[in-house]
């Protein structure tokens, strides 16, 4: 830009000069040269100077920028280098004491957050159970720092633990044992790759993420949990009331049904479908019950005006036998009035007597009277002292 300036200002003077000269004074013309040559030295001598301080400038700009891409290219070797280490205590998931590098620290797991023990979160067992068998199996085990900041926000060391050359973060995340928390400050590196692994689990339903709501990007929250089962554990008595009522069909069964499934939250439209069925069967079997109490007892009353009325006539039938015989008995004992008396011996012959003092009857053990006519009709004919 100053080049240019002073290119335009000689060229002036220069335009100046021609215009002097045409005037033909020439004193003047002597004072005009001398004064443009002493512009031209100055001018000579101001850009070789500049030119050499900007130079200068350029060579320390390029040296503080070739020391600075040095610095981070050694800082990022330095991060992406894998530190071999020996596993000590397990206190979750996703914290484990390894001793590298001459000392033993408490190592939180980048990246990843599993449930605690302390809080008794559940799958925090599962979490750690499974980290210790990771850990023991593995012949090799590796930590990486991430690429910022080496300590989390509880001042634990924040690293990338590989097992026999798998990522554990990945492991654990991929069987649901533990959720994504990217945390800017410490890295990113792998947090696509997690990522990938937590959709897998979220869309299989394992582990922490079986319960919806209990893993969050807040962390894991028990009382969704707890919910869950306790509506689960509802839900299944509902189910074992429903099977019973299915099975065994009585008012009872049902009623108990009916009450367990209102206990269930929100319902089961399913479990309720089924119930409507019972009580539809159950329904029905009443009133097939009703009717068949209601023919049952008409046959019975039937069957007692039945037997009512053969009482009835065999009554009305004895009395009149035994007006008949009555009749019978009035009608021979008239008759036995009427009729002629005679005498036998039953145990001494078959002859009859007009007379007790017959001469036939001096030996005889018993002597019975009875009409003439009924003596001949039981074989007796007359004593022959009496002819």
């Amino acid at each position: 830009m100053f080049g240019f300036s002073m290119l335009l200002f000689l060229i002036s003077l220069i335009c100046v000069f021609i215009f002097l000269i045409k005037k033909k004074n020439k004193k003047v013309k002597y004072s005009i040269v001398v004064v443009i040559l002493s512009i031209i030295v100055i001018v000579a001598t101001v850009p070789p100077s500049e030119k050499k301080v900007d130079s200068k400038k350029e060579t320390a700009v390029t040296a503080v920028a070739k020391t600075e891409q040095e610095t981070t290219s050694t800082s990022k070797k330095k991060t992406e280098k894998k530190i071999k280490a020996a596993a000590g205590e397990i206190v979750d998931g996703d914290t484990t004491w390894f001793t590298f590098n001459k000392s033993s620290k408490e190592v939180s797991y980048l990246l990843i957050d599993t449930p605690t023990t302390s809080s008794a979160q559940p799958y925090a067992e599962e979490a750690k159970s499974r980290t210790a068998e990771l850990l023991s199996h593995a012949k090799t085990i590796e930590l990486e720092y991430g690429n910022g900041d080496q300590k989390n926000q509880d001042g634990q060391t924040s690293m990338y633990v590989w097992a026999d050359g798998s990522l554990v973060q990945e492991i654990l995340v991929k069987e649901g044992l533990a959720r994504v928390a990217s945390a800017s400050r410490s890295g990113t590196k792998y947090l696509t790759r997690l990522k990938k692994s937590e959709s897998q689990a979220k869309s299989q339903k394992i582990g922490i993420w079986s319960v919806d709501g209990y893993a969050s990007d807040q962390g894991f929250d028990v009382v969704v949990y707890n919910t869950y089962q306790t509506n689960l554990a509802l839900k299944k008595t509902a189910e074992e009331a429903v099977a019973k009522a299915e099975s065994e069909p009585n008012r009872e069964n049902y009623n108990l049904a009916v009450t367990a499934v209102g206990a269930v939250p929100k319902g089961d439209s399913a479990l309720s479908a089924r119930i409507a069925t019972v009580n539809t069967a159950l329904t029905a079997q009443e009133q097939a019950a009703a009717k068949a109490a209601q023919e049952q007892a008409a046959a019975k009353a039937a069957q007692e005006q039945a037997a009512a009325k053969a009482a009835q006539e065999q009554a009305a039938a004895k009395a009149a036998q035994e007006q008949a015989a009555a009749k019978a008995a009035q009608e021979q004992a008239a008759a036995q009035q009427t009729e002629q008396v005679v005498y036998v011996a039953p145990q001494s012959g078959k002859k009859y007597h007009f007379d007790s003092g017959c001469r036939g009857l001096n030996n005889a053990n018993s002597i019975v009277s009875m009409p003439l006519s009924q003596a001949q009709t039981q074989g007796y004919t007359l004593c022959g002292w009496e002819d």
